[in-house]
């Protein structure tokens, strides 16, 4: 038997989130998929809230959702990519 743990609120309020962002823009999931670098499968997991999202994926997003003040706040955690 596997033990299943609840994600914390803040990380379901980011996934919950998510979907609203998109579709308050009008934008397709492909969409930001391709703007996220980010599989639309998986983005779509994520949005139903049964997959899990990395720090940089999800720093992507905020960027694309013009949601500057979480970007901010998680750079300092991103990998460095050069």
């Amino acid at each position: 038997m596997t033990n299943s743990v609840d994600d914390p609120p803040l990380i379901s309020t980011l996934k919950n989130s998510l979907r609203a962002l998109r579709k308050n823009r009008g934008w397709s999931l492909g969409q930001v998929a391709a703007l996220a670098r980010m599989n639309a499968s998986h983005l779509a997991k994520v949005e139903r809230g049964v997959a899990g999202i990395s720090v940089d994926a999800l720093a992507r997003l905020a960027v694309i959702y013009d949601l500057t003040d979480l970007a901010e706040q998680l750079s300092p955690f991103l990998r460095d990519k050069s």
